[in-house]
């Protein structure tokens, strides 16, 4: 136990200051149909990180919001660990793997060039909003987790033994807090320089790239080394980490190397891997400790290919996958090799919480980082083996996954009818009943479709929402309605969308909006690449902030295209230093789409005839490349 409870027993939590996101909280976590275990597992967390904020903002408050890491990133922290490690939550301690699939925000955003530290400056409250984001929150509490590792549960509990009665009724500074971690050390004789793990971690943006290298004699490891890069944009410094490396015979079984710690330089020898026999497959980041994208070297990466099901940590099962989508969203392997490794893995896995988020990656790997004349096909097999292992599946949340993911892969109106069948049915297949969020999906994928004609969307579309007049299905009635096939509808809803004077709430716009831009209607949606640059420097503007930030997240193109890319670049130009929310989602978008022409131009040597070339990663920005230059990397081509 870290801390003791301060405060009075509450029957509920309530904060007039954030009474809007608890409406959000209430309509996402009060379920109308009979949740999944990662559902239920997601709404524990939510409570205990506002729990948390008992120690973490009222106990203790940061002076600053240059210190906003001191509230988030703990509870965010601390409300995994307790879901891992506390008497009556068993049910829930899958809670690392949430963590992980989590941490993919983070990612992302340290890759941008707006990344910031996480102790950032911030000059006033406005500059502040802007910080609740995936570098205070996700990447933050993963750098608690890897300082837990490093320094030890022991050191870390008794650090907060000191600080929270020290500092109890008061407000905080990073020194404050780091004194008490150093106080610690110094009693456990400990020897680690905080003020520079702070300097490191905390005070400098980016990520880091990790990778093993290794030479093998004899059938022995003669030679090992990590390998440690600094990914595109934040400071280019290599940096202290403490991870477990996992290393796998031919059979799979898991051997972990503990404690090894990587140090701030390019190439660091592991001492506690000579002499080990050959391994099939190697891991550096077992149980995911470390803040640091992980590259596979090139055996790993196909024994895992053909193999992963064999791992036997489901954890190790996930953060191989991430490995992995992290090498398709930096151009490194083609979107369809990750694909190829689901297709060989999923029919085997036992674990929900895989099967969950391997078909979220799946879908993202699909209708983003494949070219769209790919993407029928795509979806069309993971349809096929979904329902194959539904006809298998005995576990109840198991089927849930994969019928949500059944209706999620339909892209044909061949496969679609099917989805109408079970709608008339109520039922997919003996034992798959149809519950509300299943008949909203299917109804929302058959309005997108070209063949199937609109009195029957309509009339399946007023069965379902008869004498229902909640929000929730006036909100999904819009979203149907702007998935139409149709010129003229989607006319009528851009002039409503760009209405200045429409007084809707932003809640009604977002909930159309997302269903308007449909990649399976390019033909139709093409008008609105150029309508959009038209319009959005008016709607940052004129329209509330919230409104903008809908409007550009679900309305912006996003289809992989150089010229697409120069319009992104000459808005950035031209919006406002002061419109900062909506400059940092279009370098988003920028970034976004240098990778997704790379990955298009993957995907298509992928699949074409294997004869060609082989790919290289290189650093070499000299040389001739493929797609955009990202970060001084390109992907090139050597001849033969």
């Amino acid at each position: 136990v870290f801390f003791f409870f301060f405060f009075q027993a509450e029957d509920g939590i309530r904060d007039p200051l954030w009474s809007r996101g608890l409406g959000d909280v209430y309509k996402r976590q009060v379920f109308k149909d009979a949740a999944t275990d990662q559902q239920y597992m997601r709404f524990a967390n939510v409570i205990l990180h506002e729990l948390s904020h008992h120690w973490f903002g009222d106990l203790v408050t940061m002076k600053w919001w240059n210190n906003l890491w001191l509230n988030e990133s703990f509870a965010t922290f601390i409300s995994h660990l307790c879901q891992i490690k506390s008497p009556g939550l068993e049910k829930y301690r899958a809670a690392w793997k949430y963590f992980c699939l989590m941490k993919d925000r983070a990612y992302r955003e340290d890759q941008l060039p707006t990344t910031h530290p996480i102790a950032a400056k911030v000059a006033n409250t406005e500059e502040a909003e802007n910080i609740f984001d995936g570098i205070t929150y996700q990447k933050g509490s993963s750098v608690l987790k890897q300082l837990f590792y490093l320094i030890g549960e022991e050191v870390f509990g008794d650090g907060l033994k000191e600080y929270f009665p020290k500092y109890q009724w008061s407000n905080t500074e990073l020194d404050d807090f780091i004194g008490c971690m150093q106080n610690s050390l110094i009693k456990h004789k400990v020897e680690i320089d905080l003020k520079h793990w702070v300097s490191i971690w905390l005070q400098k943006a980016g990520t880091n790239e990790l990778q093993p290298e290794f030479k093998v004699k004899d059938g022995k490891i003669t030679e090992f080394n990590i390998v440690q890069t600094c990914a595109p944009h934040g400071e280019k410094i290599n940096r202290m980490h403490r991870l477990v490396i996992g290393i796998y015979d031919k059979d799979f079984h898991e051997k972990l190397i503990e404690n090894v710690l990587v140090l701030e330089q390019d190439k660091t020898p592991v001492s506690q891997m000579i002499g080990l026999d050959e391994p099939t497959a190697i891991f550096l980041n077992i149980h995911d400790y470390a803040y640091a994208k992980i590259r596979l070297d090139e055996k790993s990466f196909a024994a895992f290919a053909k193999g992963l099901q064999n791992v036997p940590n489901s954890l190790s099962r996930q953060m191989i996958l991430r490995s992995v989508w992290d090498m398709v969203r930096d151009g490194i392997e083609p979107a369809t090799k990750y694909l190829e490794i689901l297709k060989i893995a999923l029919p085997f896995e036992q674990d929900s919480d895989i099967l969950s988020s391997s078909y979220t990656f799946a879908h993202a790997a699909i209708s983003s980082y494949l070219p769209l004349e790919f993407r029928e096909k795509e979806g069309e097999e993971f349809f096929n083996m979904t329902l194959k292992m539904m006809e298998k599946e005995k576990n109840e949340n198991a089927k849930k996954i994969l019928l949500e993911n059944a209706i999620l892969f339909t892209f044909s109106h061949k496969n679609r009818m099917i989805l109408a069948g079970w709608l008339s049915k109520g039922e997919a297949l003996p034992g798959y009943q149809l519950q509300r969020r299943d008949r909203h999906a299917i109804i929302k994928n058959l309005f997108k479709d070209r063949e199937m004609k609109q009195e029957e969307k309509d009339n399946l579309l007023e069965k379902e929402i008869a004498g229902d007049k909640s929000d929730d299905t006036l909100k999904f009635k819009l979203t149907c309605i702007a998935g139409l096939p149709s010129i003229e509808n989607k006319e009528k809803l851009w002039k409503w969308y760009t209405d200045e004077h429409a007084t809707d709430s932003d809640k009604i716009f977002e909930a159309s909006m997302m269903g308007f831009w449909q990649w399976e209607q390019l033909d139709i949606m093409k008008v609105y690449v150029d309508k959009f640059f038209e319009v959005i420097l008016d709607v940052c503007k004129k329209r509330p902030t919230h409104f903008s930030g809908y409007f550009f997240r679900c309305l912006a193109p996003t289809l992989a295209d150089p010229t697409l890319l120069k319009k992104y670049e000459e808005l950035l130009k031209i919006l406002p230093p002061e419109i900062k929310a909506r400059r940092t989602n279009v370098e988003g978008e920028i970034e976004d789409q240098k990778r997704l022409i790379r990955s298009y131009e993957l995907c298509r040597l992928a699949y074409a005839p294997k004869k060609q070339s082989c790919l290289l990663y290189t650093s070499d920005a000299a040389d001739e490349g493929l797609g955009v230059d990202l970060g001084g990397r390109r992907i090139i081509k050597k001849k033969k």
